[in-house]
This record gives C-alpha cells, structure tokens and sequence, in this order.
C-alpha cells in the first residue's frame, strides 16, 4: 500500500516501467524474500504475503480502485483478470515465494508462539538450479507483466 504513494508515471513509457518494475521487485518481491527468512509452523511466511498480494488484487479488481481506474467496474471473469498484469505479478511473487522458501532462518512453532528458534545461519543460504531458474522466470514475467501494465496505462492516458 505504501507503493502506492511512490510517483510512477512519467510521459515515457520506459522510465514508467523502470519505476514500476523497481517498485514491485524490491518492495513486494523483496518482502517475500525477507518474510520467507521466518516459518510459522511448516509455513514460510513469503506464502502470506503472497496471498495478502492475491486478496488485495481481488479488491483492488473488484471495486476498480486501481490508481489509474477503468472506465468501468470489471465483471468477474477470467478474460477481466487475464487483461491486467496483475495475475501475471502475482503469479511472479508466489513462484519467487516457492523459490526462497528454503531460506527460512527462525520458525516458530505455532502463530501465537512468541519464541523463535533459529534453523540454520546465513552461511548456509543455498539456492538450487531449479530454484534460480524459477527467480529468473519470475523476474522475467514480473517484467513482462509490469511492461504491459505501462502500455496499458499509457493507452488510457493517451
């Protein structure tokens, strides 16, 4: 939500990108990752987030209360999702959030646990090829999705 307050737009569609593409790697993606370092239970807390992610799209869709509303409330249905990058950014976060999951450093037993037990160090952060090349797929779609946004945005605004 704080995001929301950063200036995006810009009248060229590539600095527009660049900052919606920085705001979204390292403030959501960066979220996942830093929540993935705490487990509740058997749960990497980089899963909350995104699903927090999925149900804030779902009212964000639901009432177009988008920054840049559509002319008009979508109906529901797969074509009103699949037109906005916003499943495409969400699918990009629970793959990042699949991918880290390992990294888990403290996990607490249950949610109303206060105690955190430490798992492993820093030292022992290890990613797999599979894990990487997920990132880099989600990075990828991230950007794709972002870049369509831009377009989007761009085309509603003349």
């Amino acid at each position: 939500m704080l995001a929301g307050h950063i200036p995006i737009e810009t009248p060229q569609v590539t600095t527009t990108f660049l900052r919606i593409f920085a705001v979204n790697f390292f403030i959501a993606c960066g979220a996942i990752v830093l929540s993935n370092l705490f487990q509740v239970g058997n749960t990497p807390l980089g899963y909350v987030i995104g699903m927090m992610h999925s149900i804030l799209y779902g009212i964000l869709l639901g009432t177009n209360s988008f920054g840049i509303p559509a002319p008009a409330r979508f109906a529901p249905s797969l074509t009103a999702v699949l037109q906005r990058s916003g499943a495409f950014e969400i699918t990009a976060y629970i793959a990042i959030a699949a991918a880290t999951q390992r990294l888990t450093i403290w996990r607490s037993r249950s949610w109303l646990d206060s105690h955190h037990e430490r798992v492993r160090s820093w030292r022992e952060w290890r990613l797999n090829r599979a894990e990487i090349g997920v990132i880099v797929g989600a990075i990828l779609l991230l950007a794709a999705a972002n870049y369509r946004e831009v377009v989007q945005m761009h085309q509603l605004l003349g």
